[in-house]
Order: C-alpha cells, then sequence, then structure tokens
C-alpha cells in the first residue's frame, strides 16, 4: 500500500473462561474495508524482536490459490472494517514483535464505554503512520493527541461511530485511537486511568466550499480541506467482524502460515 496505512495487531477472545490463562484467541490485523479493497495483496512491515535488527517487509496474500479472499468483512457493507487473521507462532519463531490488543482486557465496547462514562472533551491517543512517514531502518509509528468531540448519539444509539477531535491524514486509515490517561476529572465525571482501545480511525471529515461563476452562477472550482475532526468506527464493529470470521471458519481460526511471504 502506497500511504502505509495502519494494520493493527489485534488479539480477539473467541473462547471466555474465568482463567484468563485458558481463554482462547483469534489473533488479526484490523483496519478499514477502503485499504484492502481492489488489492490482491499488501505489504506488511514488521519490527523483529532485537532492537538493532532493521525492519522486514512481507507480501501478504489477500486471496487464497482457488481467488477466495483471505480477508473477513464486517456483514454490513456500510462498516469500514476488515480483518486478516494471522499466526501469532509464526511471528514468534521467526524472531519478529508480536504484541497484541486483548479485546476483552484492553478494548472498551459500548458497555464498557457507558460505565465508565466517556464523554466529549475527553482526551484519546491516535497512532499511525500519515502520509508514510514510517520509519526506514524500522516501524516508529506517529502518536498525536486529541479529544473526543462527539459521542453521545453514537452512546445513544443514533450513530454508528463517533467523532474525534484530531489531524487525520492518507497513512492514519485504520489506525488504532485510545483513550488518554487522565489524572484529574470534572466534578460528576470519571478519569480514565488505563489506556484503552475505543476504536479505529475511519477518515477525517472534509470540509468543502463552491466558488461559483459571478456570471453564470453555476459553480466553477470545489475547494475542499481538512477540517480537523475524524470519523471512528467503534471497537464493537470491529467485535463483529470477527465473530463473523470465527462462524465461517468454526475449526481451523489459525490462518495458514504460507499467506506470509517475505
Amino acid at each position: 500500500m502506497g500511504d502505509r496505512s495502519v494494520r493493527i495487531p489485534l488479539r480477539l477472545l473467541s473462547s471466555n473462561d474465568p482463567d484468563p490463562l485458558k481463554r482462547q484467541y483469534v489473533v488479526c490485523l484490523v483496519t478499514n474495508r477502503h485499504v484492502l479493497e481492489n488489492h490482491t495483496q499488501i505489504e506488511v512491515r514488521l519490527n523483529p524482536s532485537k532492537s538493532t535488527d532493521k525492519v522486514r517487509s512481507f507480501v501478504l496474500s489477500l486471496k487464497d490459490q482457488q481467488g477466495n479472499p483471505l480477508w473477513v468483512l464486517h456483514p454490513d457493507p456500510k462498516v469500514d472494517v476488515s480483518i486478516f487473521p494471522i499466526n501469532e507462532v509464526y511471528l514468534r519463531q521467526n524472531g519478529l514483535q508480536s504484541m497484541f490488543i486483548a479485546s476483552d482486557t484492553n478494548a472498551v465496547d459500548l458497555e464498557k464505554m457507558k460505565s465508565l462514562g466517556f464523554g466529549a472533551g475527553d482526551g484519546v491517543y491516535v497512532l499511525g503512520f500519515p502520509m508514510g512517514l514510517a520509519g526506514a531502518e524500522r516501524n516508529y509509528v506517529i502518536t498525536r493527541k486529541g479529544s473526543i468531540a462527539r459521542i453521545t448519539d453514537y452512546i445513544g444509539g443514533d450513530q454508528p461511530t463517533f467523532l474525534i477531535d484530531a489531524l487525520i491524514f492518507p497513512g492514519n486509515s485504520g489506525g488504532p485511537v485510545f483513550c488518554a490517561l487522565e489524572a484529574m476529572a470534572i466534578t460528576g465525571t470519571q478519569g480514565h486511568h488505563d489506556v484503552l482501545l475505543i476504536g479505529v480511525v475511519r477518515a477525517y471529515l472534509p470540509y468543502t466550499e463552491v466558488a461559483v461563476s459571478q456570471q453564470t452562477q453555476q459553480p466553477r472550482v470545489l475547494f475542499e480541506e481538512n477540517s480537523g475532526l475524524a470519523d471512528v468506527v467503534p471497537v464493537d464493529r470491529i467485535n463483529e467482524t470477527v465473530q463473523a470470521y470465527i462462524k465461517l471458519h468454526p475449526v481451523d481460526l489459525q490462518p495458514k502460515i504460507q499467506t506470509l511471504k517475505p
């Protein structure tokens, strides 16, 4: 992908158990639907476990030998989420970094958002590689700080996404959005004492303005710029996509190692 859009590694709960050590997970790369659409393969850059080793690039095939897609879309075509299951064992055996976000302990779905009192003004961190700025020797993520701009309509069930106030550029697509630590809170509100995944970036909201001809009164030029607001797909949509994958592949939850090629 030319813009080096983000694929976040997420360990999603597939079999719950009171004992955390016995829980089963599906490990996936999570990104936007529009990042993978119209591609037969993508390039994935992974940092080796040794800090002195250079980044390694892999070609990830998006279709099997029969032409069937290996990546999974959210059942609703309007939801801009897709996942690609990966083999965590392969990463460890080949000396590649394999840190993941656990969906049951490090992510916040709608019900948790309600219980934790998320609201407009809460701080967020946005991670990604805007404008392809990923680093030459190794992957070095860019972190930007922002805030939740509007979330009440999502919590109330009126909108499928929520808005953040943060500058987003090509290369941020599919990037994780985390809630920020807050040492203090306004009276009557709750502070957040853990950095948790709350969603993935979909896109920025453009501000558009039309230049109209004084002579013909017809639109001549359309100006567009970044409004500073960005749309975020919540964690619930990611979980639904994984459940769709588990339903399709109830037995073989581990993808084929051969799909990851240097």
